[in-house]
């Protein structure tokens, strides 16, 4: 594998619940480490924006995906 950004996000797909179904996120656990320190809004606003680079997230489910990727931002915070 190169060194490339997009092959190592590829590399790393985490799970995350959204709208009751279980769906891949690339770079999940990168998101998570580049939003450190972030809450609210911004935190929400922040997850989805990077999620947005490394996957497809249609617009009609942004908000589903926003609220999975916060829950599950927690969850993994918590084991840290």
């Amino acid at each position: 594998m190169s060194d490339c950004c997009i092959d190592k996000a590829a590399a790393e797909i985490g799970r995350i619940r959204v709208a009751g179904m279980m769906v891949g996120v690339s770079n999940l656990y990168g998101i998570f480490r580049k939003v450190d320190g972030k809450e609210g809004e911004e935190l929400r606003d922040e997850l989805l924006r990077l999620a947005s680079i490394y996957n497809y997230i249609p617009k009609e489910k942004r908000e589903d995906y926003a609220e999975g990727l916060v829950r599950a931002y927690g969850e993994w915070i918590s084991k840290q």
